[in-house]
């Protein structure tokens, strides 16, 4: 995905790049280039064909969110919502923020088709799988967890690994 690149205010030091997302509800979203990393591996792609609604857009054809789109949104949202409990600059870092951000990206990763059913089906079919480990909350965990193993292989993560300590399974 070619993402358009923004330089921010030039007061900032250093400058932050950001990629700009147009969304159907929060209209043009600027987020950091780092998040881009993760929204362009194929764990996240995938949210891409998982509808955030299950079935209902069989009986509501204009029912089509996706995970994707809402996984960007969510990500969004924290966003807004660090940089509004930080304006007197005492509640978080820059890297906390990420981690915000990265935690509220990835918070769906694990989802599978038909939401909350594919969880059922799963502890169904796996009876050695503990029930908490069946959820969607612990494959999210889990495939964040590789994701962020994986790109600290990059120079450019590795002011990410501070936030090895908020995804723990």
């Amino acid at each position: 995905m070619a993402i358009p690149q923004v330089q921010s205010e030039p007061e900032l030091d250093p400058p932050v790049e950001f990629g700009t997302i147009m969304d159907p509800v929060h209209g043009s979203i600027q987020l950091d280039k780092y998040l881009f990393k993760i929204i362009d591996r194929p764990e996240f792609q995938r949210l891409r064909k998982i509808k955030q609604l299950g079935g209902v857009c069989y009986v509501y054809p204009g029912a089509t969110h996706t995970r994707f789109e809402h996984s960007i949104g969510v990500c969004h949202i924290a966003g807004q919502l660090v940089t509004a409990l930080h304006e007197d600059g005492t509640w978080f870092t820059k890297e906390e923020k990420m981690c915000v951000q990265i935690a509220a990206l990835c918070h769906d990763v694990g989802h599978g088709p038909y939401s909350h059913l594919y969880d059922i089906a799963i502890e169904e079919n796996f009876p050695e799988l503990e029930a908490e480990n069946a959820q969607h909350e612990y494959r999210s965990a889990s495939i964040t967890k590789q994701i962020m193993e994986n790109l600290k292989t990059t120079k450019e993560m590795n002011d990410l690994t501070r936030c090895d300590h908020w995804i723990s399974i």
